[in-house]
């Protein structure tokens, strides 16, 4: 779903890259007046912009037929933004949101919550299934509500030097009890959440054409700072990642230190991708679109970081 250079550039990666059996694609305009190679028997609504529950069937046919040990692509590039009441579901206190297109009807945009993304997605991955997910979007941070948040800033505490990955590391997310939210926890099946940027800040793109900062630097040929005078180009990331056989940790750190042009301490409002998970599991497994392997599941929900 999203900016058309994305989806084509995710089209393709997911499909030649990744081995994905099957693509399709939800958009409001990249359908027609552009030659992108987009087949329109691979969207879901054709030249009809799409409905919430045009995105709600998307997400059906994303897990209908799902077998353990299935991997589930979902890829979101677009607006995001969050709502200025105060959410009693995370620690943050805030609720992020999909922006999606207007309809006939709608005066302003409609909006996509993480609550209903977790209730409309996370929540029915099948046991044995992995769903990876990107999103693309302003402040995306936390969108789908999942338990655990990785806190990249702790991890670069642990030895200036060399840091080193530990599970405390993972941040509990939700700020009230699975009851109280009428949640079930553990999750079912397992989950991992790369976004462009937290809660409370802005995505990056590089114009309509260029698609997203950090889709860019997930799967398509880019050129990021390593120094303050070299210059280096790379495949993506994740090609990379996949590839060489990089760890979880290296992976997210390398994905933030491309988009924040080698500055990972940034704490202002330059765009700094997160990372969240249905599970907390070992960083320093090799990364994989498959899922995480030895998850260290407590079953105990945790409670808010003390500020």
């Amino acid at each position: 779903m999203g900016v058309c250079a994305d989806i084509v550039n995710m089209n393709k990666w997911a499909s030649k890259v990744a081995g994905f059996k099957e693509v399709k694609y939800v958009t409001d305009r990249c359908i027609t007046g552009r030659d992108l190679g987009l087949k329109e028997e691979a969207s879901f609504t054709g030249k009809q912009i799409p409905t919430r529950e045009d995105i709600h069937g998307s997400f059906q046919w994303l897990l209908e037929d799902a077998c353990p040990g299935d991997t589930l692509l979902f890829h979101y590039s677009g607006h995001g933004t969050f709502l200025r009441e105060q959410s009693p579901s995370q620690c943050n206190n805030r609720d992020e949101a999909l922006v999606l297109p207007k309809t006939g009807k709608d005066k302003q945009n409609p909006l996509m919550t993480g609550d209903e993304i977790f209730d409309k997605l996370v929540t029915r991955v099948p046991p044995g299934v992995h769903l990876f997910a990107i999103v693309d979007a302003c402040h995306s941070g936390t969108i789908f509500d999942l338990p655990f948040n990785w806190n990249h800033w702790d991890h670069l505490r642990t030895n200036p030097q060399k840091p080193q990955f530990k599970k405390s590391q993972f941040d509990w997310e939700w700020a009230q009890s699975p009851e109280f939210l009428n949640r079930s926890y553990p999750l079912q099946g397992t989950v991992s959440l790369i976004t462009g940027s937290q809660a409370w800040q802005t995505s990056g793109d590089a114009g309509i054409r260029g698609g997203g900062v950090l889709t860019n630097t997930l799967v398509t040929q880019h050129s990021h700072q390593v120094s303050r005078t070299e210059i280096k180009k790379s495949p993506g990331v994740m090609t990379t990642a996949l590839e060489e056989g990089w760890s979880w940790t290296r992976t997210m750190m390398e994905v933030i230190n491309h988009v924040t042009g080698g500055k990972p301490k940034a704490v202002s409002n330059m765009q700094v991708p997160n990372f969240g998970a249905s599970h907390r599991f070992d960083m320093d497994a090799a990364f994989s679109l498959d899922g995480f392997q030895d998850v260290d599941e407590d079953v105990s929900p945790g409670k808010c970081r003390k500020s």
